[in-house]
């Protein structure tokens, strides 16, 4: 988020910018293994057998991205269009299945991190390194997590447990130093102690950037800086497991603003400082009542907060949420209902105009997972109260079928986002609206043959009472209406230690009260990964590729598609000593994501460096 009126305006209207890719390959999950999905349906099950589009990044494919922010990791995935207006640190925003970049739920720990002032989640302020395992769930998830999951949810995981033999220990410490172009430097320290019972994990870290020119039309650069840190503990009390999450992200980002004369014309450009902050408590618990019955509780706190430095502008918002869930696991039978509260504070200034509110939220949900030899049947329902709006009722089914090393399934489900606080009482502010409303169906096969995996899914999805600001009163408005339909295609193959795995996303979100495309979506979206182990050598490389782009509904400028290629090499120097070696944009492509009416093309990263050296040491014992 930015405090600049255009960039308001750009947030409200959900037609952010689009995203450089400067990703280096994600090394997935070996196929041998079965993955653990817990967002589709709010308690384990395995992937193989989960009747959901779901991507799960583990602590092993998260491994060589940890210096990333959280939106280049997921650059390379099916479904999932990135956007940011120029380089490290500026506002990135996230269209998964070609919806809005408002209509994605961001979890942090289990605690819901999107800002209620407006705008999606603030991806690039959250790096790999404090980051554990990241499930992405394609589709309407409201019915398990409310406002916001109209294209999807992305659950991230911070806490770092180990698990080990009664009586054993063990001990990790870790450090990172890198450096590289546009003055790039990192620095991080890790350490942990696990046990059987307990576990407690720390890490620090440091990050910034003098960063390039932020667009053709001006000389500003875009410098960045980011300290984050987590922590993570769990013990044990009797048959209960409880533990806390704590997780921080503080900078600043520079950027660039126009000078507008009385006309509205863009006369010159400025450099323009804001602090961000993003803070997520998280408090847990489980414990197993019977052999087929356990509570799981969860009390947080999240805060994201934007100060200009050059005004008194301002954007924070304050979430206090608390969730109770009994599961009960029954002859395949899987029973799962619970409740959900959540206290939000709004305060921001922009320009001088005040804005504060208070919002009380509750819901009541279930769903049932039933399960007769190879095929699944899942049906849940969600009943939320907003004190801003009143009430919304949810609910999704899906049907899964097993048949030898291919599972097939069909699934449909409604998603929602509640009109957030700046389309209220900004602004153009309307306090009478609705809520955007989107119904999902989508049809999925995944097949394993040998060392080959193969995902196809199809799904049409059709979005309500989307919130615009018309033309001449400029208040918003339910009016808008999206059709999206689209095919995503995966495909992996591991042999030993190599691993290739290729990404399409084939879509059409066209506005369907105008007719046009919607903005930077691409209709076509390829990307591919390869990782190579060589003796001490491990090779990486990845692609990401697009066709031409809209730019904006209110424009009639088209951005031309581009490839991009980075590449990375990290050589085990001795078994605690790690070298590598990122090259992002290795071609040095000059590609358009964006461009803005003053500040000319948004300009993505050339051809960039960083190299870095990585000690780890562990001590396993018994105590």
């Amino acid at each position: 988020m930015k405090t600049s009126i255009t960039r308001l305006t750009a947030a409200r209207l959900c037609v952010p910018v689009f995203a450089a890719f400067t990703t280096s390959t994600t090394l997935a999950t070996p196929l041998a293994l079965d993955p653990v999905v817990v967002v589709a349906s709010r308690y384990e099950q395995p992937l193989s057998t989960t009747p959901a589009s779901v991507t799960v990044l583990d602590e092993q494919a998260l491994a060589p991205l940890a210096t990333l922010p959280l939106d280049d990791i997921l650059a390379l995935h099916a479904g999932v269009s990135l956007a940011r207006s120029g380089g490290p640190g500026q506002q990135a925003s996230l269209f998964l299945r070609g919806t809005n970049s408002d209509s994605t739920l961001v979890l942090v720990d289990g605690v819901k991190t999107n800002p209620a002032s407006f705008g999606g989640a603030n991806l690039q302020n959250l790096r790999g390194a404090d980051i554990a395992r990241i499930e992405v769930v394609r589709g309407p998830r409201s019915t398990l997590y409310g406002s916001e999951a109209i294209g999807g949810v992305i659950a991230i995981t911070t806490r770092r447990g180990a698990d080990l033999a009664d009586g054993e220990a063990l001990d990790r410490a870790a450090l990172r130093l890198a450096a590289g172009s546009d003055a790039t430097r990192e620095a991080r320290a890790s350490a942990s102690h696990h046990q059987a019972d307990r576990h407690v994990a720390l890490g620090i870290g440091d990050w910034r950037s003098d960063g390039d020119a932020i667009a053709t039309g001006t000389d500003v650069a875009g410098a960045h800086r980011n300290t984050s840190g987590t922590l993570n503990a769990s013990s044990r009390a009797g048959q209960t497991r409880y533990g806390i999450d704590l997780s921080s992200a503080r900078g600043t980002t520079t950027y660039a603003d126009c000078i507008y004369d009385l006309s509205y014309t863009c006369v010159d450009t400025e450099a323009l400082q804001q602090d961000f902050a993003q803070d997520v408590i998280s408090l847990w618990s489980e414990t197993p009542l019977t052999e087929k019955l356990a509570l799981e509780a969860r009390a947080g706190h999240a805060y994201d907060g934007i100060d200009q430095r050059d005004s008194a502008d301002h954007a924070r918002t304050r979430r206090y949420t608390g969730s109770v869930q009994l599961a009960h696991h029954q002859d395949g039978n899987v029973l799962v209902a619970g409740a959900d509260l959540e206290h939000e504070k709004v305060e921001a200034l922009v320009y001088g105009s005040p804005l504060a509110t208070d919002n009380d939220i509750g819901a009541l949900f279930v769903r049932n997972d039933y399960a007769h030899g190879k095929q699944r049947v899942s049906l849940g329902a969600r009943a939320t109260r907003y004190e801003a709006f009143g009430e919304e009722l949810t609910g999704e089914a899906s049907y899964g079928i097993a048949l030898a090393d291919t599972y097939a399934w069909l699934a449909a489900g409604r998603g929602f986002r509640a009109p957030d606080a700046t389309e209220r009482f900004g602004w153009g502010g309307n306090p009478d609206l609705e809520p955007e409303r989107a119904d999902s169906v989508e049809a999925g096969v995944r097949q394993r043959v040998g060392a080959h995996q193969f995902t196809v899914t199809g799904f049409v999805q059709r979005i309500e009472d989307l919130i615009d600001y018309p033309p001449p009163a400029w208040t918003a408005t339910n009016i808008a209406e999206a059709r999206i339909t689209g095919t995503e295609l995966g495909w992996s193959w591991q042999a030993g230690d190599s691993r290739v795995e290729a990404f399409a996303t084939l879509q059409d979100p066209v506005d369907d009260s105008t007719g046009q495309r919607l903005p930077r979506r691409p209709e076509k979206q390829l990307s591919a990964s390869a990782s190579q182990r060589t003796g001490p050598l491990t090779w990486r490389a990845a692609l990401l590729a697009m066709d031409r782009r809209d730019n904006s509904l209110y424009d009639d400028i088209q951005l031309p598609g581009y490839a991009v290629v980075d590449l990375g090499v990290a050589w085990q120097a001795t078994p605690a000593l790690v070298i590598d070696l990122r090259i992002e944009n290795a071609g040095d492509v000059d590609y358009v994501q964006a461009s803005d009416s003053g500040l000319g093309d948004y300009r993505m990263p050339d051809r960039a460096f960083l190299l870095g050296v990585n000690w780890q040491a562990q001590s396993r014992y018994r105590r």
